[in-house]
């Protein structure tokens, strides 16, 4: 059996399940084909294995991929926690304002942007830039008049 836009893999899966001969599926996608592979190849490999991550608890039999599960649970609870010892810093707890529901949060990212001195004599400091867009190299405090364009620049 051959799924040529198998996506998750759900046909694959389903013969697999049901004991069929083996099927196979592929995808232009390859999101979709690691989630297959993820799905369909890796957990026969480890077809009733015990788990391998220290700290086990001791089991006579795993069935299926039960260990398999055990270990991905265990190392998907690991993980946030060495990535918070290691790079937790550089993610600071900030102050909510009360339109935002107040108390703190977790910078999640930062926003990075070109700045440049504002020409507004009210305002003497820098403003971000947006991308894409470019300033003369003789700012006069005009901006420039707008050029239509008719075809994509050459690059």
């Amino acid at each position: 059996m051959y799924d040529p836009f198998s996506g998750g893999g759900s046909i694959p899966l389903e013969a697999q399940r049901l004991g069929l001969p083996p099927a196979y599926g592929s995808d232009l996608n390859p999101v979709a084909v690691m989630i297959g592979k993820a799905m369909i190849e890796i957990p026969p490999k480890f077809k009733d294995g015990k788990p391998v991550h220290p700290g086990v608890k001791e089991r006579m039999d795993y069935h299926n991929a039960e260990g398999l599960a055990e270990d991905v649970k265990h190392y998907g609870e690991w993980m946030p926690e060495k990535a918070q010892q290691r790079i937790g810093h550089l993610y600071p707890q900030v102050d909510l304002p009360k339109d935002h529901g107040g108390g703190k949060a977790t910078v999640i990212a930062w926003i990075w942007a070109r700045a440049v001195p504002s020409p507004d004599p009210a305002f003497s400091d820098t403003c971000p830039r947006p991308g894409g867009t470019s300033l003369p190299q003789t700012w006069t405090g005009k901006p420039p008049p707008p050029t239509p364009l008719t075809s994509p620049p050459p690059t």
